[in-house]
C-alpha cells in the first residue's frame, strides 16, 4: 500500500518546523532582553527635517532595539518616532536621503527593491509616514549606485551617481525633477579616470562639485567645480591649493559666504587636506594638510554650524602625537579642539543644530566611559559629546556584531557568543 505523498509532505513539514523551534534554548538567558543605543548597523545618511527630526538610513536593521529596516525617523530628542516605518524596505545599503519640501523623501542607494517591489532605477520616493509613493517616474534599469541627492532651489533635484561596478564603474550626475524626470541637457563629463565624490550647496544658488579629476565638462579644472544655479559650469572658479591635494572627498558652505573641502593630500600617505575659502572670492583663508607636526587621516565629513565652527571628520587623527578620535572640531579662529570619546566618522555628513552642535553617523560604537550608544551622536555646542543622545539605559562593552566563539555542553548543545 502507497503512503499517500500528501501525507508524507504534512509530516515533513511537521518535523522541520519542530526541529527548527528546537534550535534555539528559550530557556537560556531568559530574562536577558538586549539593548542596543542607536542603530544595529552603518548609517550613511541623516537629513534633518524643518521640525527638528532627523531621518537615518543606512545598512542596519534595528534601531533601538525596534525593527526599521534601512531607514528610521529620530524625534529631537534621540528616541525613535513610531509614526515613520518603510516595511521591509530595501534589498540593498541606503547611500542619500533628501526630503523635498512637501515633507516627502527620495532615497537613494544600492538596492534594486523595495518591499519586495522593483526599483530599476535605484531611487523611490516616500511618503512622511515612511510608505513608498508610486508615482514617482521609473527610470531605466542600471547597474551601479546613487550616491548623493540634493536639492535645488527650482524644485529639481541633482543626483551623484557610480554607474557599473568594480574596474569598470564611472561616475555620473543627473538633473532629475522631484517626480523623477530626467533634463537629458544636463550630463557633466570628466577626466577619464577620475572621480565624483561629493556636491555642496551653496548660498548664492550654486553647486560646488568635488572629486578626483583635471577637466570637467572640458574645462582645465582640478578636483573643485562650481555650478552656476543655471547648471553651466563656472571657468573662472579656482582654489589653487585645492588643485594640489590628491583627492577631495567632501565640500560644504557655511555661514557668511565660507567654504571648507576636505580629501586626501597624496595617494601615499594618505594624509588630510583641508582648506577654507570665501564665495565668490577664491581666497584662501586658512589651510590644514598633514605634517611632520601633525597627521591627519583623510576628511570625509565636513559641516559648519551657525557660528562658523567646523567639524572635520575623519578615519584617524594624530595631532602632536596626542591621539583623538575620528573627529575633530576647528573654531571660526582656526584652532582645533578635541571632541571627548573615541569614534570613527562614518560617509554620513553631519548635520548643524540651530542651537548649536551637531548629530553626525559614526562607523561602529562611540564610548563615554562605560557607556555606549552605536551609529549616530550628538556633538553639543562646547565640543562634548551628548551620552544622552539617543536616549535609552547605558550599554557596557564593545559592539559585536558577529559570532566569535563556539562551545558544546556535555548535552551536546551548543553555546555561541558575539
Amino acid at each position: 500500500m502507497r503512503f499517500p505523498i500528501c501525507l508524507l509532505l504534512a509530516g515533513l513539514i511537521l518535523f522541520v518546523q519542530g526541529l527548527a523551534a528546537s534550535i534555539v534554548d528559550p530557556t537560556f538567558r531568559a530574562g536577558v532582553t538586549p539593548v542596543l543605543r542607536g542603530a544595529d548597523g552603518l548609517v550613511t545618511a541623516i537629513e534633518r527635517q524643518p521640525d527638528g527630526k532627523l531621518v537615518i538610513a543606512g545598512d542596519f536593521q534595528r534601531v533601538q532595539g525596534t525593527l526599521r529596516h534601512g531607514i528610521a525617523r529620530l524625534l529631537e530628542d534621540g528616541s525613535l518616532d513610531p509614526t515613520f516605518e518603510a516595511s521591509s524596505g530595501p534589498d540593498g545599503v541606503i547611500r542619500c536621503v533628501a526630503i523635498l519640501e512637501d515633507g516627502r523623501l527620495l532615497v537613494g542607494g544600492d538596492f534594486r527593491q523595495w518591499n519586495g517591489a522593483a526599483v530599476p532605477g535605484h531611487l523611490v520616493r516616500l511618503n512622511a509616514d515612511g510608505s513608498r509613493d508610486l508615482s514617482l517616474a521609473a527610470g531605466p534599469e542600471w547597474t551601479g549606485t546613487i550616491r548623493q541627492i540634493l536639492r535645488r532651489p527650482d524644485h529639481r533635484v541633482l543626483v551623484l551617481e557610480t554607474r557599473g561596478t568594480g574596474a569598470e564603474s564611472k561616475p555620473a550626475m543627473e538633473l532629475l525633477s522631484v517626480d523623477g524626470i530626467v533634463d537629458p541637457g544636463f550630463a557633466p563629463t570628466i577626466s577619464d579616470g577620475g572621480s565624483l565624490n561629493r556636491m555642496a550647496a551653496i548660498p548664492d544658488g550654486g553647486v560646488l562639485v568635488v572629486g578626483r579629476f583635471q577637466s570637467f565638462q572640458g574645462l582645465p579644472l582640478t578636483n573643485l567645480a562650481r555650478l552656476n544655479p543655471d547648471g553651466s559650469v563656472d571657468p573662472e572658479y579656482r582654489i589653487p591649493k585645492v588643485e594640489s591635494a590628491y583627492e577631495l572627498n567632501v565640500a560644504t558652505a557655511g555661514p557668511n559666504g565660507r567654504i571648507a573641502v576636505g580629501g586626501t593630500v597624496t595617494n601615499l600617505n594618505a594624509e588630510a587636506f583641508l582648506a577654507f575659502a570665501g564665495t565668490p572670492s577664491s581666497e584662501v583663508e586658512s589651510f590644514l594638510a598633514g605634517s611632520k607636526r601633525a597627521t591627519y587621516g583623510p576628511v570625509f565629513q565636513l559641516a559648519f554650524d551657525s557660528r562658523t565652527n567646523l567639524l572635520i571628520g575623519n578615519q584617524w587623527a594624530v595631532p602632536l602625537r596626542a591621539s583623538f578620535g575620528g573627529f575633530l572640531l576647528m573654531g571660526s579662529d582656526g584652532r582645533v579642539a578635541s571632541p571627548v570619546g573615541s569614534v570613527t566618522a562614518s560617509e554620513a555628513q553631519p548635520v548643524a543644530l540651530p542651537g548649536g552642535g551637531f548629530v553626525s553617523a559614526i562607523s561602529g560604537a562611540m564610548y563615554s566611559g562605560t557607556d555606549r550608544w552605536n551609529g549616530i551622536a550628538r556633538l553639543g555646542e562646547d565640543g562634548a559629546w551628548d551620552s544622552k543622545f539617543p536616549p535609552g539605559d547605558p550599554v557596557a562593552g564593545p559592539p559585536s556584531y558577529s559570532v566569535r566563539e563556539l562551545g558544546r555542553l556535555a548535552d551536546g548543545r551548543l553555546v555561541f557568543a558575539g
